[in-house]
């Protein structure tokens, strides 16, 4: 998940198949369900949370939380029709995976908004 101002973008993927997901969020609120609709377990975050949102995430959802700040832009994956904070979400869990995947990537499939 990335964040600017109140507006947060929130980029998923199911490794096993390559699907890859982006969207926009206008709250907290918002986000947090979104986040429990998609059973997530982990959350690959690309800003500084403050004090409540790692409390509401780490403690009451339960998410393992790992931090990225770094942005591929791939563009064969990251469409220019996304916003650029979407771009940003979607970038840094490219990135984050990666980095931490001990295996082939090639079959992950273009970013669908």
């Amino acid at each position: 998940i990335d964040r600017q101002g109140v507006q947060f973008a929130l980029s998923y993927m199911d490794v096993s198949t390559g699907q890859f997901f982006v969207t926009s969020l206008d709250d907290f609120t918002s986000l947090c369900g979104e986040i429990r609709n998609l059973r997530a377990r982990e959350l690959v975050i690309g800003y500084a949370l403050s004090e409540e949102e790692e409390q509401i995430f780490s403690n009451q959802m339960n998410l393992l939380l790992s931090f990225e700040d770094e942005v591929t832009e791939d563009v064969q994956l990251i469409d220019n029709s996304l916003t650029d904070l979407e771009k940003a979400a979607a970038g840094k869990l490219l990135c984050y995976l990666h980095r931490t995947q001990m295996r082939d990537l090639s079959h992950l499939q273009k970013v669908v908004h």
